[in-house]
């Protein structure tokens, strides 16, 4: 997917109620197709998981410094299409990071990565890839906990609950894992969940410091990045600089440097990393396509899927169950589904995002062209009406190097947050249905173009009637 499968192409429109139609039916579309990626994203993160799970847990190749390498080194893959001239002489969007600027980025999303791969793959020795997989949704808190901290998110306590029940949830599933025999001799019962979990939760910890990064550097929406290019970056980065790293652990006795004893565990580990270059690509695309929130909810699924996946392994296995905790795990995970839920909920709701992007884009209209404001202005919502002529909102949002449309808007901006849907456009709207509701804002005919698209910003545009070519700015 290009920069350019993100934009609209520019659309000529004769009323304001095509306008609308225009946006809404364009954000439908991204929907789709960003919930299509979460499909691929979530089964590629599972079927990944599982492979390192069932080689971790043996004794043929307990490698989790070689297995963090290959992984991150696997990224490299997205620079394949940069081989080809019609990729090489794309054009950059605009606001886009030069190369500089997201090769600096691609470092450190590499350090960070590799530690992130790194303390995974050291949980799945220990723990449940169940666990692993529960513990991992605790990034969401991390990320909240990390953003207050910086002045980045604002504290409520509605956050500060969401925290709190989260930690008792983390808790909970350590208590509750005293009861596993740790010398069952099946290699699927955890060895030592107790490790496991805390190395798990270190592995969301260095995940939620990724998502902090992407937001400082290219999160409120004024600048952007070419998301193949810089995960091509982080791979070749890791390819380089990762086998110094092996040395030294090498050297130092912390992992003795080995390749795979066979074909079976060497394809094993390929098939992992291609999954997870899949997965995370895949993951970025959709959140561009939908939202954050859309996203993270989505991802959460993952949780109970792992959860039966391994039940369904050591049914098969015949491994021992836990003697005691069973409801004390299973309220431990329903805890930090709790607190994610939470703090998803607490951004906005799902039916605000098509809505906030059409009054996004007619203010930005108005503030360029007030010849546009009597025609625009009847379309937005009532505190969208109020504040156009407020300065513009910047901030930065909850998202992976895109402005969420979804965040709550703060006081300081004069841009209060839409308490109700106000123009009835969402994800359930019938275009069919919009000239009904916009129908009376209509005036005399007009040439107006929508273009843009990209993070969810659009432009709207008087054209000259003879030329039908815009008389202000450029596409996004």
């Amino acid at each position: 997917m290009t920069n350019d499968d993100l934009r609209l192409t520019p659309t000529m429109s004769h009323t304001p109620s095509e306008v609308i139609r225009i946006i809404n039916d364009e954000e439908i579309r991204k929907f789709k197709l960003g919930v299509l990626f979460l499909v691929v994203a979530i089964s590629s993160w599972i079927f990944g998981l599982e492979l390192l799970n069932a080689v971790l847990k043996g004794d043929e190749y307990q490698k989790p410094w070689m297995f963090s390498y290959i992984t991150g080194s696997c990224f490299a893959l997205n620079l394949i299409p940069d081989f080809f001239s019609s990729y090489r002489n794309q054009k950059p969007a605009e606001n886009e990071l030069n190369g500089r600027e997201t090769t600096i980025l691609a470092i450190i999303i590499a350090i960070i990565y590799y530690f992130y791969n790194l303390f995974v793959m050291l949980a799945l020795q220990y723990t449940s890839a169940s666990n692993q997989t529960v513990l991992s949704s605790t990034t969401s808190i991390f990320t909240l906990f990390i953003g207050m901290s910086l002045g980045i998110e604002t504290f409520n306590l509605q956050k500060l609950a969401c925290i709190i029940i989260s930690f008792a949830g983390v808790v909970l599933i350590n208590w509750s894992e005293s009861g596993l025999s740790k010398d069952s001799g099946n290699k699927f019962v955890p060895k030592n969940p107790r490790l496991g979990n805390a190395l798990a939760v270190l592995g969301a910890l260095m995940y939620a410091f990724y998502m902090i990064v992407m937001k400082v550097r290219c999160g409120t929406g004024s600048r952007t990045v070419n998301e193949r290019r810089m995960f091509g970056i982080v791979g070749a980065v890791t390819l380089v600089f990762g086998i110094p790293v092996l040395f030294i652990v090498h050297m130092f006795d912390i992992e003795r440097f080995e390749l795979p004893p066979n074909n079976t565990v060497s394809s094993m580990i390929l098939i992992n990393g291609v999954f997870s270059v899949i997965s995370d690509y895949t993951t970025i695309l959709a959140m561009l396509l939908t939202s954050p929130l859309v996203t993270s909810l989505s991802l959460s699924s993952s949780i109970p899927i792992t959860i039966f996946i391994d039940k369904i392994i050591m049914w098969v296995t015949d491994a021992p169950a836990s003697k005691s905790g069973h409801v004390m795990y299973y309220f431990g995970i329903c805890s930090i589904l709790l607190s994610v839920l939470l703090i998803n909920a607490n951004l906005t709701t799902e039916n605000q995002l098509i809505v906030e992007v059409i009054d996004d884009a007619l203010e930005d209209a108005i503030r360029e062209d007030e010849v546009l404001s009597p025609v625009l202005s009847p379309l937005l919502s009532p505190h969208a009406q109020y504040t156009t002529g407020a300065t513009i909102r910047n901030s930065p949002g909850l998202q992976l190097g895109i402005r969420s449309p979804l965040y709550r808007r703060s006081p300081a901006t004069q841009f209060p947050f839409l308490v109700r849907k106000v123009s009835g456009f969402d994800l359930n709207n019938d275009s069919e249905d919009l000239d009904e509701r916009v129908g009376e804002a209509d005036t005399e005919e007009m040439h107006l173009t929508v273009s843009g698209g990209r993070n969810h910003k659009y432009r709207v545009r008087i054209v000259a009637q003879d030329e039908h070519t815009p008389l202000l700015g450029s596409d996004l």
